[in-house]
């Protein structure tokens, strides 16, 4: 292939997504017809409406010209062009010969009267300063008076004739011009392609005509039983070992086939048909196949062109096979009055999807409807449709100003182009929806760039019951890569809002020698709007004392998932409680107004209502008992689990949003490439920032290759992810996809290529960008994790022994300052967990000081201590990873209970035992 025809198939394997509102997206379906179809139309007017045939000239020379500045202007506009070819507008088999010529030279074809060259010809020619023109065909053709013109224009441009004595000459003469160094789709053998040189088989030269443009072979022509002499010596004499023949056997016969054997050529390829339709949709096929690197993938656009309107297809190979500027060369079927099975049969089976969005296949007619007819290609049009349009599922709650559509396939959304669609779209009481001034139009979290289906509307004013909420069709139509698709109607009446029925649950700890109560509330509502009714709280106690819970504002403390108050406890005037410290210590007369202390054997008597929610559901009615509390504390069983999000606290010291959800470390790539850890394995949590991605090339790479390759590995031991790049350039959607294909790198990391863009997959990998040819850190990744120690018994406190801190004592009972209290002591008992857990861990102070972040819920009394631990230290990221080899050893007397020291034992009851425990993963 010559350097021209490498560098167009280099750029064709770059896949071009226009975004618009919606795009579709979701995994391809080889089968089935496109999504959409639409005819390729222009605003030829200037009405602002696209109702015109962009090539629907007066005769076969207007549409020439039409095409000719078409193709000026994919090529770059005025001046792009500095080469054209000019052909008798009454000889197709001279037009059969020139689109290999056009696509070496990057020419335009103009077709020309017998009687002169035609004024506006000649203005384009001029206009564009061509400075090169190729005339084919002989003086019969293409008079001398012609030649004359063109060598008079303006621009004073250079008049070669390639010719010959009849018609399989001239073409030899042209393929001789091209020479013999063009190669096939899938050999580097030296290629022509090989018609039958009769006018009947002109449109066999329109449906090969891209592809030979794309490639830039020789044509040369043949007789139906004989290979001309002409076409024999070219073949000959540029060493062709390689001959495409199109048309069956009543085009090109057997006998042909042998006598190219004569002429040098040991191999033929024959793209045949059992009708001109069915040929042109072989070929079709052949450049969605073997010849994709020439066309690319299943375009968006094909081209229709008339049966017996070929000269207008010959002369549109140029255009076809620039592809109207979208990179790849366009297939050519045929049609004509009507539409022929096989075309309907090739259009019925172009994908649903490419590339993960929705087809939109638009067909653009050459010629008028004398060449195409209107109701050819509205036949067209049905053959290649199957997309149903959007549905959508409407949800709304009464007094938000917000309300969520779900569609019935995947959109890509361009947020300000949504809010002018959405006014379209949507009505609540007849009136256009009325968006908030900012974000009036939402993705839902969680959705993926390209293929959300989610959307919150977000309204100036809240909805009522009642509010109709509608989605009304429109002429107004959707889509990515011109997916144009209405959405159904949908409705929605706002319900009323949901009766909340459930009602609070309600707790009581209650320690014996505590002097308060401890209610642990939970409820489906807002826990910060319960309220605590003291007064339905009522304490029976065994020696018959009367004992008032008190009514002022209950002591908030903090619990993990729940509310929880602390209820002070009154004794009346003259009461006398035993002494703390257990039986045998004697009693004391307690003043007026003085605390009561709990003892064994005392009751609960929980009324209906002691707690009410939001919603005035009041709790259920219980009792609660005090028992003695047993004796040797201890602790029962550690459980660590990742949190799923960070505290507000700890997400402030360290990415200073507290909304967010636990992220993993993560390294992006030329901007677009994103590759995050995942949740679970030797990368989870600030494992990952130890991980690193090395990018190379190998040096055998070669980045025109049609075929991608890409050799990943994945090393635990060394935390590398290894990208060479051994074959072709990828766009960033192929390089993510190679790597979430391949398992090791699939275990640890998940790659995406949005980087924020929705179009990122499309775009090519600059393997010259410094992010491709060298190393990137991860970072970012985060390990928090919920610990949680559960005791035998309920918790008076901590004890520090560090700091010789005592047990607080029993009649203390619970609130701020108990908690308070334990803090010391309960950081002492943290330490014990994570050094059991943790490799090397020494101390939470060093921890903290190195940005680790410790958060506490560790109300006491309670049964369980709760804490939060946050870092981004590698060295403690493991701290998830759980091992049954780990041991935490809980040393004795670190917990303080309720139970009274024996005098006469050796321990002290009141402390907790040591314990061995090993912690367990949840």
């Amino acid at each position: 292939m010559s350097s021209r025809g490498a560098g167009r198939a280099a750029a064709a394997a770059v896949l071009l997504v226009a975004s618009s509102w919606l795009a579709i997206g979701a995994g391809a379906d080889p089968s089935g017809a496109a999504n959409t179809a639409a005819e390729y139309l222009v605003d030829g007017d200037d009405d602002g409406v696209a109702g015109s045939r962009p090539f629907a000239g007066r005769d076969r020379y207007d549409t020439a010209l039409l095409l000719a500045r078409r193709y000026a202007a994919v090529r770059g506009g005025l001046g792009s062009v500095r080469t054209a070819i000019v052909v008798s507008g009454e000889s197709p088999p001279d037009a059969a010969a020139v689109a290999g010529l056009a696509g070496v030279e990057n020419a335009p074809v103009l077709l020309v009267r017998p009687g002169g060259l035609h004024r506006a010809a000649a203005e384009f020619l001029e206009d564009h300063d061509v400075k090169q023109i190729f005339v084919v065909g002989g003086p019969a053709a293409v008079p001398a008076e012609v030649v004359a013109q063109l060598a008079g224009l303006v621009s004073q441009p250079q008049v070669t004739r390639l010719a010959g004595e009849d018609r399989y000459a001239t073409a030899a003469a042209v393929a001789s011009h091209i020479g013999g160094r063009a190669t096939w789709c899938t050999s580097n053998d030296s290629t022509a392609v090989l018609i039958n040189g009769d006018e009947r088989s002109a449109i066999d030269a329109a449906a090969i005509g891209p592809l030979t443009y794309a490639l830039g072979l020789p044509t040369v022509l043949t007789r139906t039983s004989r290979l001309p002499e002409a076409t024999a010596r070219f073949l000959r004499e540029h060493d062709i070992d390689h001959a495409v023949v199109v048309g069956g056997a009543d085009a090109v016969a057997e006998s042909v086939i042998t006598q190219l054997g004569h002429a040098g050529v040991p191999r033929t390829t024959r793209l045949e048909g059992s009708g001109a339709a069915q040929t042109a949709a072989r070929i079709a096929d052949l450049m969605h196949g073997d010849c994709a690197f020439a066309s690319g993938r299943r375009a968006s656009l094909v081209a229709l062109v008339g049966r017996e309107a070929a000269m207008d297809g010959l002369v549109a190979a140029p255009l076809l096979g620039e592809g109207l500027g979208s990179g790849r060369a366009l297939p050519v079927l045929v049609a004509g009055d009507s539409l022929p099975a096989d075309t309907a049969t090739w259009l019925a089976a172009t994908p649903v999807e490419v590339d993960r969005l929705k087809t939109h296949l638009r067909i653009v007619a050459i010629g008028g409807s004398g060449a195409v007819s209107s109701e050819a290609m509205a036949a067209a049009v049905k053959a290649a449709t199957t997309g149903g349009p959007f549905t959508a599922t409407i949800a709304a709650r009464a007094g938000e100003r917000s309300f969520t559509i779900t569609t019935s396939d995947a959109l890509n959304v361009e947020l300000p182009d949504a809010q002018g669609k959405a006014h379209d779209l949507l009505y609540i009481n007849d009136v256009p929806v009325h968006l908030a001034p900012v974000g009036g139009l939402d993705v839902l979290p969680g959705e993926p760039c390209l293929e959300p289906r989610r959307f919150k509307i977000n309204l100036r004013h809240p909805l009522e019951a009642g509010d109709v909420i509608e989605l009304r069709p429109t002429e107004v139509r959707f889509g990515a890569r011109d997916d144009r698709r209405p959405f159904s109607p949908a409705r929605l009446v706002v319900p009323e809002p949901a009766v909340d029925t459930a009602a609070p649950k309600v707790r009581i700890v209650a320690p014996a020698g505590s002097e308060s109560l401890l209610a642990v509330i939970s409820d489906d509502s807002d826990l910060d709007e319960i309220i605590v009714n003291p007064r339905q709280v009522r304490v029976i106690t065994r020696r018959g004392t009367a004992v008032v819970v008190a009514e002022d504002t209950p002591e908030v403390l903090p619990l993990h998932e729940a509310a929880v108050f602390a209820l002070r406890l009154t004794a009346p005037t003259g009461y006398t409680r035993p002494a703390a410290g257990g039986s045998g210590s004697g009693s004391e007369l307690v003043a007026p107004g003085g605390a009561y202390r709990l003892e064994p054997g005392d009751r609960m008597l929980l009324r209906h209502g002691v707690a009410v929610d939001a919603a005035g559901n009041r709790s259920r009615a219980g009792s609660v008992n005090v028992t003695a509390p047993q004796h040797s504390l201890r602790a029962v069983s550690i459980s660590v689990a990742a949190a799923r999000t960070r505290d507000e606290a700890s997400t402030d010291a360290v990415s200073g949003d507290a909304d967010d959800d636990l992220s993993g470390a993560q390294a992006l790539l030329a901007g677009t490439l994103r590759i995050t850890a995942r949740d679970s394995g030797d990368a989870a949590g600030a494992l990952g920032n130890t991980w690193e991605v090395r990018t190379s090339r190998l040096s055998t790479h070669d980045p025109a290759a049609e075929q991608i390759g890409i050799d990943i590995a994945v090393s635990s031991r060394d935390k590398i992810i290894s990208i060479r790049f051994a074959s072709g350039t990828p766009n960033f959607g192929q390089l993510a996809d190679a790597l979430n294909a391949d398992a090791g790198f699939a275990r640890h990391f998940e790659a995406d290529a949005t980087g924020g863009i929705c179009a990122g997959r499309a775009q090519t990998v600059d393997l010259a960008h410094p992010d491709m040819d060298g190393a990137t850190r991860l970072a970012g990744g985060i390990t928090v994790a919920e610990v949680t120690v559960r005791f035998n018994n309920l918790v008076r406190g901590y004890r520090s022994e560090s700091q010789n801190l005592p047990c607080p004592r029993a009649e203390t009972g619970v609130g701020q300052e108990a908690v308070a209290d334990a803090e010391a002591g309960a950081r002492e008992l943290v330490e014990h967990v994570l050094s059991g857990i943790v490799t090397d861990f020494t101390t939470l102070a060093a921890a903290e000081g190195a940005g680790d972040i410790l958060l506490f819920e560790a109300p006491v009394p309670y049964d369980q201590m709760k804490f939060r631990y946050t870092t981004l230290d590698p060295s403690r990221g493991s701290l998830l990873g759980v091992s049954r080899y780990d041991v935490v050893e809980i040393p004795a007397g670190a917990v303080c209970g309720y139970g009274a020291d024996d005098p006469a034992t050796g321990e002290d009851e009141s402390l907790s035992v040591s314990s061995r425990l090993r912690p367990q993963r949840r």
